[in-house]
């Protein structure tokens, strides 16, 4: 059998070298036909010998199996040992013809069967000696291990055939299943684009899930990732997923408090300017029935310097707000369109952050919008003053026209919107649209896939 193993790893290093010239002269410019027919003639029995080296593979395999199993005939307590430990084997695909060389280099794999603490280590020196073998005969070692305490569950209420836990009750019942994970995909395949599984028995359910959530590039949640993590102690999974909790609470309790405390305090200011403008014009009517137009004239000067004063302190930090709150409506509205349905704690918290965002863009663009509108009614009195002094219209024209040339003034998003509830109804109809829009396309993008 050593014989047979050094014939074979000689006549595949043989092979690699007609290859490495094959391709060299497939290179080389200007080919004539004859010449590209007899590479394809070469090529051609350079892949009827890689198949007979494959089967040549299969055949020693067989007798490695075969002497394997005489031993553990004879040796009682090899078998004991050695009972929940599967044996490296060789997996290939259906056609021999597709696919020889990473059948030859990525194609071996290992089951690693443990049902308890004390068989982790039998397991490992397995996979170590595997290993150490395929490298010195040039070849990787592909092995996948699953550690999946609800598949478990859910397989043995399906009657799946599965192997026998140990019946100590010290030992948790978790399980290492060994799974076939054939990866030939990449490049040869153009028309499929994802990796390509053979599932084998107990692991199909989760690797049905597996290709429609991590292949198609679907985010897991993060209470999903601890529960499967084989890295974080069982004990203190739930642990974990409790303080993850906790710290989005806190985060969204504090940047909510924070930005709800910059809301308020930009509707009181809104508030307050309201009531100076209903205090100007019950003013303005006093002074007007006593002909003091120069009075209005100068209470409407400090009125609207005053507005041209918060406008300028405040509105960077408006349009901030504004814009980060439509940013993250937006992102809610796509996440509440891909997140799955089952999930309702996620469903909960987009929908509890979309109404909490919602409110707050309300909170300011209504303020701000009623404050513009309350600041015509002012304006409208001081364009009208000269109408109510006949006898001094031309000089009261002249003043105002000579005092307030430009636009009456504003609360405005940092000097480039002016906020108006035309503005509000725009924006929040466009984010929702585009935010559900992205999502569906999202949603059938990976349902193709």
């Amino acid at each position: 059998m050593a014989a047979n193993m050094k014939d074979f790893l000689a006549k595949k290093r043989a092979q690699k070298t007609v290859l490495t010239k094959l391709k060299q002269k497939l290179s080389e410019p200007n080919l004539s036909l004859s010449e590209l027919e007899l590479l394809r003639v070469k090529f051609k029995n350079l892949q009827d010998e890689l198949n007979s080296i494959f089967d040549s593979i299969i055949n020693l395999s067989d007798e490695v199996m075969s002497k394997k199993n005489n031993l553990e005939s004879s040796s009682v307590n090899s078998v004991s040992e050695y009972s929940v430990v599967s044996l490296p084997k060789i997996s290939y695909p259906h056609s021999r013809e597709k696919y020889v060389f990473e059948i030859l280099d990525s194609c071996i794999y290992v089951d690693d069967l443990t049902t308890g603490a004390n068989d982790l280590i039998e397991a490992l020196k397995l996979s170590r000696g595997v290993k150490e073998i395929m490298s010195k005969a040039n070849m990787n070692l592909r092995k996948w291990v699953l550690n999946y305490i609800n598949l478990v569950k859910e397989s043995e209420d399906e009657k799946y055939d599965i192997h026998p836990i140990l019946n100590d009750s010290n030992v948790p019942k978790l399980k290492v299943l060994g799974i076939q994970f054939v990866h030939n995909c990449r490049s040869k395949n153009k028309k499929a684009g994802s990796l390509k599984v053979e599932k084998i028995g107990l692991a199909e359910e989760f690797l049905v899930k597996y290709e429609q959530r991590v292949l198609s590039g679907a985010r897991m949640s993060v209470h999903e990732i601890i529960t499967n993590s084989s890295l974080i102690s069982e004990q203190f999974k739930g642990y974990m997923c409790y303080l993850v909790d906790v710290y989005y609470m806190l985060f969204d309790l504090m940047f909510g408090g924070l930005y709800f405390t910059f809301c308020g305090y930009f509707s009181f200011v809104c508030y307050c300017i309201k009531l100076l403008f209903r205090e100007f014009v019950l003013r303005s009517e006093i002074l007007i029935q006593r002909d003091d137009y120069y009075t209005v004239i100068q209470i409407y000067r400090e009125v609207n310097q005053m507005m041209i004063s918060v406008d300028a302190f405040i509105s960077y930090c408006v349009f901030i707000n504004v814009v980060g709150g439509m940013s993250a409506l937006f992102w809610s509205w796509f996440n509440f369109v891909v997140t799955p349905k089952e999930d309702f704690l996620s469903f909960s918290y987009l929908s509890l952050m979309a109404m909490g965002l919602t409110a707050r863009l309300l909170l300011i663009m209504l303020s701000a919008s009623s404050t513009n509108q309350a600041a015509e009614v002012p304006r409208s009195i001081i364009a009208s003053l000269p109408g109510w002094f006949p006898r001094q219209y031309k000089k009261v024209k002249i003043y105002v026209r000579k005092e307030f040339k430009h636009p009456a003034p504003a609360l405005t998003l940092w000097k480039i919107y002016k906020i108006d509830k035309s503005l509000l109804i725009r924006a929040i109809g466009m984010l929702i649209t585009y935010g559900i829009i992205l999502g569906t396309l999202g949603t059938v993008k990976e349902s193709t896939k």
